[in-house]
């Protein structure tokens, strides 16, 4: 916890530190978000809190594009109150730290990115990618932002997917609280990159 906003090496060194303790959501849940839904009838659904959002950002193949570059530098995480840093690399294995001023304090919340996704099926285009908690972090879970552009239709929509828990003393007394800034995340996030496609 930080009372001042956290600097690059803030970022860096919680990183490393996460580096070395691995992830701390099960194993057989990591990646899981990469599809869902559906989710497979053994996800303990009692133990996490999934989140579903979606939201529209206009129509045709040159909003898609506009979307796409957005998500790779991050566009959705930079609400002033959370950020990541814009040049943090989209790829598999590769940490990334949210930082994010929670009431009074800030925190620092390492991650990997577990998977990227690019495919075109069924007369759609999808660009996603998905990172998952490690230790260090207020939560355990996982969460996915994909975009989806319908060619029939035109529509490009922004999706963002999670789940999570609780995963260490702070954020289980203050769940109620951390419940809601993740859904004012969702709400901004898709907001930012609405009017990012208006720029």
């Amino acid at each position: 916890l930080l009372i001042t906003r956290p600097t690059a090496e803030d970022r860096k060194q919680a990183c490393e530190r996460a580096e070395l303790d691995g992830c701390n959501v099960e194993k057989e849940w990591i990646g899981i978000t990469k599809n869902a839904p559906p989710w497979p009838e053994t996800f303990p659904k009692d133990k996490y809190r999934i989140r579903h959002h979606r939201g529209r950002l206009g129509s045709g193949e040159r909003t898609y594009r506009k979307a796409v570059e957005c998500l790779r530098k991050w566009e959705q995480f930079q609400l002033g109150w959370a950020e990541v840093d814009p040049n943090t690399q989209i790829q598999v294995g590769k940490g990334v730290c949210v930082t994010a001023k929670s009431f009074l304090v800030w925190t620092l919340n390492p991650l990997r990115i577990t998977y990227v996704n690019k495919e075109n099926r069924e007369g759609k285009h999808f660009y996603a990618y998905g990172h998952t908690t490690q230790r260090g972090h207020m939560l355990a879970g996982e969460e996915k932002f994909q975009l989806e552009w319908d060619v029939a239709r035109g529509d490009v929509t922004y999706e963002i997917l999670s789940f999570s828990r609780p995963d260490n003393w702070l954020s289980t007394i203050t769940y109620p609280a951390v419940q809601y800034l993740q859904g004012q995340f969702a709400k901004n996030s898709i907001a930012k990159m609405q009017r990012a496609m208006e720029s």
